[in-house]
């Protein structure tokens, strides 16, 4: 079992596969502090060939500056980074 590493950190079971399925519909991982109180972080996967995750690719930063962007600018900023990276794959 992990370990609670803020009041934001997911243990329950049932709450991370709710998380999970949000993540696979959404393509991408959010997150509000659940590792380090006040650091706000994004997550998508990179794909080799459909299906095949290789890498990831994340951005963090301290909440007070990353919810000053709107979150669509940023899951549109590692959306273009990710094609990038996937086309010299």
């Amino acid at each position: 079992m992990s370990k609670k590493h803020t009041e934001h950190t997911i243990l329950d079971v049932n709450e991370m596969l709710d998380h999970l399925k949000e993540v696979r519909q959404n393509g991408y991982a959010y997150s509000d502090s659940e590792i380090d109180d006040g650091v706000v972080s994004y997550g998508i996967p990179i794909f080799e060939s459909p299906g095949k995750i290789v890498a990831s690719l994340s951005i963090a930063g301290p909440k007070e500056r990353m919810l000053k962007k709107d979150k669509s600018e940023i899951i549109q900023a590692i959306e273009t980074a990710k094609k990038m990276i996937e086309s010299q794959l």
